[in-house]
Formats: structure tokens, C-alpha cells, sequence
């Protein structure tokens, strides 16, 4: 199959339908978060982006931020209307609206396990969505919905959180308790135990072990042992090389037929890249298995490539400024490319891409 067999352009109507519902999940968030806080607003410049961030006092003295997102005309419009209400009906008739004009919708209890963390303030917390769900999330971001591409998505939902050593421009001094969310949801998730008998970053329906909750961030110790993340609670899985796909998070919109939340998604060029990094660093005997990771890449660039193509070449850069082992690995995942998608031109594309 061609990659265009994959996906179809979303009509205008839908277009317009999620452009609409994006804005008013970003006010209702901003409702629910600042509203009634008393504080100011700032920017921070983070690897030359800007980021908006509201900055309070909490009840025991101490300065906390609240991450708005990465700026934009629609954050700005939002700093400047700081006290605009809605109701949640709104977004539940925004959100039917969508769908049936044709925009992705995230499978209901999927929905639900994520809207949950953003009640409690996961993404707020500098909390990512990576993994097959972001994979979803841009369908409706890039204007496009995943018509056979379905079948790379998978039942576990992967989520992301930078740690401490590593500045990307979310915030890391909002204290939330990740695990009781989860809990709270009284689904049947249980950690999943290490050998140690110590969490291992993950959580599971033991009557459905294929539905999975995972936590990650980038491994800073030769060890890369699982940790618990005191102002998250939770135990995170350090991975190496997924500080690439945390830096230039992007926000977007998520929903079902009941509501919508905004999200943190890694840059749909990064989250690219980053594919073909883990598709170099498995051995041989693993590589069958990423498949859906090769085809959710391919996707990504030969759509970005149409559209924001400087973004992927600056992407592309900075990963080659990051080392030889950097290298080499994606060039293992960009020749596995060139392979099942050779008229593409891939490697040609990115590897003609010199710095200025």
C-alpha cells in the first residue's frame, strides 16, 4: 500500500470543528486551573521557544507555576482573557460535533483513563502523552484522520515526564499524586512489580494484561533503574534517547463523545525521529516487532513533509548535533524506511540537510 492509502484529509467542516473545540478545551482548561488563583502570568524562553506559564502562591507559601503551553496567538488570546467561563455542556456538544464531522476520537476508555490524569493535573505537571495516543492526537492536529493506519494503534497508553535534569519548558514543581488518579478510576490497574518487588513504571489489568499504563523519562544513570518521582507520584522507567521527544512539546485536543481535554504531544517531528532512533537501538530479533513504529514514522514525515517541512529539517538537525551513536541509530530506523517505502525518498531528503 502507498502511504496516501493510509489516511484522508478532513473536510473543512471538520477542520473548523476541532479548530473550534481546541479553543474552547483550552479556556474551559484555563477556567479550571487559574480562575480563581490569585497571580500573574510570564513567559520563559526555553532552546529558543517561548513557553506561557501562570505563577501563584500556594496555600503553604511556597511559588508554584502552572504550564499554559507553548506560545501561540491562541495562548495569548487566552492570557489576555484569563476569566472567560464555560460550561462543560459546551464541550460536550463541540465534542459530538467533531466527531461527526468527521475528526479522530480517542476510544472511550482510553479517554477516560487520560481525562482522569488531567483532572488531577498531570499534564499541568509537565506530564506528556507519547506512544500510539499521540500518534492519534495528531490526526485531528495535522488535519487528517487515520483510515487504515488503525491498525498500528495499540491497547496501552504511554506517558512521559522529563524528570528533573533535563529543561524543556514544562513546569516540575506542581506536586500531584499520579498514582491515586489511576486508582481512582477503580478500573482494576495494579502497579507492576520489578524484580526488586519495587514498581516498574508500569500498571495493569491483570484480567486484561495487553491494557497497560506506562510511565517514562530520560535515563541520566548507567543503571536506568526505575524511580519513584516524589512531586508525580508515581515510579517512573527511565529510557534512553527520550529527552529528543521531550523537548518542543506541542499542545492539541483529545475527545470522545462526552468531552475533550488538551494535552501535551511531543512535536509530531521529534516523535518521528524518535521512532526510527528506537527502531535502531532493538536487535535484529526485535525489529519485526516495530513495525507499526516504521509505519506511524513514514506517516509522520511524508505528511510533514507537505505541510511544515522546515520543522522536520530543523528537527533533523538537532538530532545529528547530539552525537555518532545519534546518528547511527536513526540511520538504521531511516534505512528500515528506504526499504518499504524506497519511492518516498526518505534518507535522500533528510541526509541532503546541511546546518547553515
Amino acid at each position: 500500500m502507498q502511504l496516501e492509502d493510509y489516511y484522508t484529509q478532513l473536510p473543512i467542516r471538520a477542520q473548523t470543528a476541532f479548530s473550534q473545540l481546541h479553543e474552547v478545551a483550552m479556556r474551559a482548561e484555563m477556567q479550571r486551573t487559574v480562575a480563581n488563583l490569585s497571580g500573574s502570568f510570564s513567559q520563559r524562553q526555553v532552546r529558543n521557544k517561548s513557553y506561557w506559564y501562570f505563577k501563584h502562591t500556594d496555600a503553604n507559601g511556597k511559588q508554584r507555576q502552572i504550564y499554559i503551553g507553548p506560545d501561540s496567538s491562541e495562548v495569548r488570546q487566552l492570557v489576555n482573557d484569563k476569566q472567560s467561563s464555560l460550561q462543560a455542556s459546551n464541550l460536550r456538544t463541540l465534542a459530538k460535533m467533531a466527531a461527526i464531522a468527521g475528526c479522530q476520537t480517542t476510544p472511550q476508555v482510553h479517554f477516560k483513563v487520560i481525562k482522569r490524569l488531567s483532572d488531577y493535573g498531570f499534564f499541568q505537571s509537565g506530564g506528556v502523552i507519547i506512544g500510539s495516543h499521540a500518534f492519534i492526537a495528531y490526526s485531528n492536529m495535522l488535519s487528517i484522520h487515520w483510515g487504515n493506519a488503525s491498525a498500528a494503534f495499540t491497547l496501552d497508553i504511554d506517558f512521559a515526564h522529563a524528570g528533573q535534569k533535563f529543561s524543556i519548558g514544562l513546569p516540575a514543581d506542581l506536586k500531584i499524586n499520579t498514582a491515586s488518579a489511576i486508582e481512582s478510576l477503580q478500573m482494576g490497574f495494579v502497579p507492576l512489580l520489578g524484580e526488586s518487588g519495587t514498581g516498574a513504571g508500569s500498571w495493569i489489568i491483570p484480567d486484561t494484561p495487553e491494557f497497560m499504563l506506562d510511565f517514562v523519562t530520560p535515563q541520566t544513570t548507567k543503571e536506568g533503574l526505575p524511580f519513584q518521582h516524589e512531586q508525580l507520584g508515581i515510579t517512573l522507567q527511565p529510557l534512553k534517547y527520550m529527552e529528543y521527544s521531550l523537548e518542543d512539546v506541542q499542545q492539541t485536543t483529545i475527545f470522545d463523545n462526552t468531552s475533550a481535554i488538551t494535552i501535551n504531544v511531543p512535536h509530531p517531528a521529534r516523535y518521528a525521529l524518535h521512532k526510527l532512533i528506537v527502531y535502531g537501538i532493538r536487535t535484529k530479533e526485535h525489529r519485526t516487532k516495530l513495525q507499526k513504529d516504521l509505519q506511524q514514522a513514514a506517516l509522520l514525515l511524508h505528511i510533514l513533509r507537505k505541510q511544515s517541512q522546515d520543522e522536520v529539517e530543523e528537527a533533523w538537525l538537532d538530532l545529528q548535533a547530539r552525537g555518532p551513536g545519534w546518528r547511527k541509530n536513526v540511520q538504521l530506523g531511516l534505512d528500515a524506511l528506504n526499504k518499504q517505502w524506497p519511492h518516498e525518498g526518505f534518507s535522500a531528503w533528510l541526509n541532503a540537510i546541511k546546518a547553515n
